[in-house]
């Protein structure tokens, strides 16, 4: 196994993927984010 600053390894059940950070959004804003995704 290789080392990269700032890299960790995790477990496979845990792996994700990351297609965009929304940062904190309005409790508002949730529902129209859950539609977008609803569709993806």
């Amino acid at each position: 196994m290789f080392y990269i600053r700032g890299v960790r390894w995790v477990k496979p059940h845990n792996l994700h993927i990351t297609l965009a950070f929304l940062g904190e959004i309005s409790v508002d804003e949730v529902s129209s984010v859950k539609k977008m995704l609803d569709n993806i």
